[in-house]
């Protein structure tokens, strides 16, 4: 997710390029936010390939009572934005949010925005609306596999992988998002601004799931949530992982950044 991420954010980097080549206004800004997060419905739920082998079954226990929670992420905001019409400004943004060390949210977003002068109240002052769309990834780390006593490591998933003891587990979901938003811009000179933007974004999860690997640097096995493999912690019963559980970045959401001007 990271990868397509980072391509997401070199496309709008070259657009908005290419279109500043051409004599339009470009800004480039960087700042700091928060953005509302909540995670319900988990329970502690067993990994396990009992479907495929039932006489030789591997089980993990998958700690995911600790993932329900509700707060704020701290972000980090890079943006740039130009006026395609003398008020009408096009942008793009990419942000990194954290809860902790280990649950983050990755999020590139596109949108346009509306800027007329507010002198009349303060000089230089600027006010806009506008709207962004955008991909995030959300990702909380959940350990190392421990394979359950009792059973045969490793877990065999047929046509997903396997996780073997040791391995780095992940949950990770990820999905779009929708931001109408207001935007305050102060200059301070021809070239460097002042900005905050405040709005409400709607996110809806689209693919969820858990990442296993070896090590941070190895491809991960993915593991969706309606894959049927895992159930219930000290039972046969199976758990729909693919409805219950929720991710949200639906919520407030507000930056403020320093602005510069080419």
């Amino acid at each position: 997710m990271m990868k397509k991420l980072i391509a997401v954010l070199l496309i709008l980097i070259v657009g908005i390029g290419a279109v500043a080549a051409e004599g339009f206004e470009l800004e480039a800004y960087g700042g700091a936010g928060i953005e509302m997060f909540y995670a319900q419905g988990f329970k502690d739920t067993r990994l396990s390939d009992y479907k495929h082998y039932p006489s030789n079954e591997g089980s993990l226990l998958l700690d995911l009572d600790d993932m329900n929670s509700m707060g704020m992420l701290i972000t980090v905001q890079l943006g740039a934005r130009y006026a395609v019409l003398p008020t009408i400004y096009a942008l793009g943004e990419f942000s990194f949010g954290f809860l902790g060390l280990d649950q983050y949210a990755l999020q590139a977003e596109a949108g346009s925005l509306f800027m007329f002068p507010m002198g009349f109240l303060l000089q230089n002052l600027h006010v806009g609306i506008g709207i962004k769309v955008g991909y995030f990834d959300f990702t909380k780390s959940l350990g190392r596999a421990s394979i359950l006593a009792g059973t045969t490591p490793p877990v065999h998933l047929r046509n997903i992988g396997t996780v073997k003891n040791g391995d780095i587990i992940e949950f990770v979901t990820s999905g779009l998002s929708l931001t109408p938003m207001a935007d305050i811009t102060l200059d301070l000179s021809n070239h460097l601004a002042l900005g905050f933007d405040v709005g409400f974004q709607w996110a809806i999860s689209l693919k969820s799931g858990l990442n296993a690997r070896a090590n941070k640097d190895s491809d991960p096995v993915f593991i969706p949530s309606d894959s049927g493999h895992f159930y219930e912690p000290t039972s046969g019963t199976p758990v729909e992982m693919d409805l219950n559980p929720v991710v949200s970045l639906t919520g407030l959401k507000a930056n403020a950044h320093v602005m510069y001007r080419y």
